[in-house]
């Protein structure tokens, strides 16, 4: 390992080799630290750890909002941890078949659906938007539409790919 990471560091950049070792270090230790304890080691407790620790520190850093030393620490934690949690996630999940795009249609209609029906029930409760939200509003509103229409869209070739494959000619 120490030979792997001479090389390394004599043919990359510092900061890249050092920035691997840590994320690899950060998401190694724990799993090699719960398999000598557990029997059957879950290839999933290092992400549950880092998500609860992460949440953990998103709630300190709401509790605590008032104060900005507790709101940055949360905040820093909660994002390194969140982080982490992502890594460690993208390392431990089965490796798949590639699905088609459309086999996602779904998401993208009920994310644009619910986003938008946020939107609506916002403006309901709060009035008239004032200036500086305004423009950000606009945005979510043309994101929220356009989620719609992909959505649709892919469902729709879904469907048609579907109809070609199951109805013989």
């Amino acid at each position: 390992m120490v030979l792997r990471l001479t090389h390394q560091l004599r043919e990359e950049p510092v900061a890249r080799v050092l920035s691997r070792v840590v994320v690899d270090l950060a998401l190694s230790v724990p799993t090699i630290h719960l398999e000598t304890r557990m029997k059957r080691p879950s290839s999933s407790a290092t992400t549950i750890a880092f998500a609860a620790i992460a949440m953990t520190a998103l709630t300190v850093a709401i509790i605590g909002g008032s104060s900005a030393g507790m709101l940055v620490i949360g905040l820093s934690v909660a994002a390194a941890s969140g982080a982490l949690c992502l890594l460690a996630w993208r390392q431990a999940r089965a490796i798949t078949t590639p699905q088609p795009a459309t086999a996602h249609w779904w998401k993208l209609l009920g994310g644009g659906a619910l986003t938008l029906a946020g939107v609506i029930i916002a403006t309901t409760m709060t009035g008239e938007v004032s200036g500086g939200l305004w423009i950000p509003m606009m945005i979510v509103i043309a994101l929220a539409i356009s989620a719609l229409a992909a959505g649709s869209v892919l469902g729709v070739a879904r469907l048609n790919g579907h109809r070609s494959h199951n109805v013989p000619l």
